[in-house]
């Protein structure tokens, strides 16, 4: 479910469905910084830190192994993220990462 509120917050997918159900929303961890126009050696550190921040606090994620911000093209830019979801039971092995790519705007 996570994985659908993040891909419909960040690249406006429709992963969620009609109305969110469960009271699911799209989650956009740049939300703070869309449409600023941030210069690309500001906003690719910028973005890591967002997102990091989110994915740690929301305890969504154990580490962020890779996030990659492309160049803008056309208003649009390539996203690339992989996460190590945390790992919830001790008896289990542990959690293979997950991903996202994409095209993002606002950025």
């Amino acid at each position: 479910m996570f994985r659908r509120q993040l891909s419909d917050g960040l690249f406006g997918t429709t992963l969620l469905g009609d109305g969110a159900h469960r009271g699911s929303r799209p989650l956009d961890p740049f939300a703070e910084i869309r449409g600023l126009g941030l210069d690309d050696a500001v906003l690719r550190p910028v973005a890591r830190l967002l997102f990091v921040k989110k994915m740690l606090s929301s305890g969504h994620a154990a580490r962020v192994d890779q996030l990659a911000l492309g160049p803008s093209h056309q208003g649009r830019r390539r996203l690339s993220i992989v996460w190590t979801p945390r790992q919830v039971y001790s008896n289990v092995p542990d959690p293979e990462p997950m991903s996202l790519e994409g095209l993002i705007q606002g950025l």
